[in-house]
């Protein structure tokens, strides 16, 4: 087992954690061998030569956009290796310590165990399979494929996980304190810029429809950010569940989000709710995606659910 550690996830707090994880597994003589002080490339570079070398359990100590590129990097080797082989992680053990910010990976916690207050899911002699989804990104005439286990999201999701991530001397400050606030800070400065978007959607074998989006959800987990979820119910196993906000005003956003911090969301006029295992969304420019906190930009995405994609350790 091996263990990539992003030391600079969680607003800077991330080594703090990891030294308090790391004295926990020694104490019960849990093995792996962890790499850390590394650039994010250069982490990568080594889940890329021990999975050559046939590694096959692989640990993601950072926050969900390190196990986000952990799995995206692995994807690519295992199709290096075998690119007759449909893509699969299926022979392959992944886990994560949640050294970042909102760790959705690990959540609903109870259902998690924890070192030190720290959730993981290091234990790879119980594993468990799990969905993943890929999106197909095309930008200026080209395509790349994306993966993710969590969600993704057009619009405010989008705009304020920039913002979150791009800082500033305010942000910064705050997530050394509290991530939750730092996260509040992003929305508000994003609805204070509100604007909706033209995309094109086109769900399973449906239609496209153009709507004005607010906001657009991809969901495989519930969790979107923080303390916010959506109901347990609107994901299922095979689907992914896609949440539709449109022409949507601040006060309405507002009041959605209250909702969200309760793990509720009503159907409206103004949000609408289903379940597909393939989706299609389009722009006439590009726009921003984010997935698993990660921001890419294209002119049309397309979505596919791979069930039981991988196994997760427990």
């Amino acid at each position: 087992m091996i263990i990539i550690v992003n030391t600079h996830a969680g607003g800077g707090r991330a080594s703090r954690r990891w030294a308090s994880v790391r004295a926990g597994m020694d104490a019960a003589a849990m093995d792996g061998t962890a790499f850390l002080n590394r650039t994010m490339p250069e982490l990568l570079e080594l889940v890329r030569m021990r999975y050559a070398r046939g590694e096959r359990t692989f640990i993601a100590a950072g926050g969900d956009g390190t196990v986000n590129s952990m799995i995206n990097t692995l994807v690519e080797r295992s199709g290096d290796a075998a690119p007759a082989r449909p893509a699969t992680l299926g022979h392959v053990s992944v886990g994560a310590v949640g050294l970042g910010s909102s760790n959705d990976f690990h959540k609903p916690r109870r259902q998690r165990g924890t070192l030190h207050g720290t959730p993981v899911a290091i234990d790879a002699s119980r594993t468990f399979p799990r969905d993943a989804v890929s999106v197909d990104i095309t930008n200026n005439g080209q395509t790349r494929t994306q993966w993710f286990l969590l969600n993704g999201g057009f619009g405010i999701t989008a705009a304020a996980n920039a913002r979150f991530n791009a800082g500033g001397p305010v942000l910064r400050f705050l997530k050394h304190l509290s991530t939750p606030a730092a996260i509040l800070i992003a929305i508000v400065r994003t609805l204070l810029n509100l604007s909706d978007l033209r995309l094109s959607v086109t769900p399973g074998d449906g239609e496209p429809v153009t709507h004005s989006v607010t906001n657009l959800a991809v969901l495989k987990s519930p969790w979107v950010s923080g303390s916010l979820s959506f109901p347990a119910a609107w994901t299922a196993p095979g689907m992914m569940g896609v949440v539709l906000l449109s022409r949507a005003r601040r006060a309405y956003i507002v009041r959605f989000l209250m909702d969200l911090l309760r793990g509720r969301c009503v159907p409206s006029s103004r949000c609408t709710h289903f379940l597909t295992p393939t989706l299609t969304v389009a722009s006439a420019t590009p726009v921003a995606l984010e997935i698993d906190g990660e921001i890419v930009r294209g002119s049309r995405f397309a979505f596919n659910v791979h069930s039981n994609f991988l196994r997760v350790c427990s």
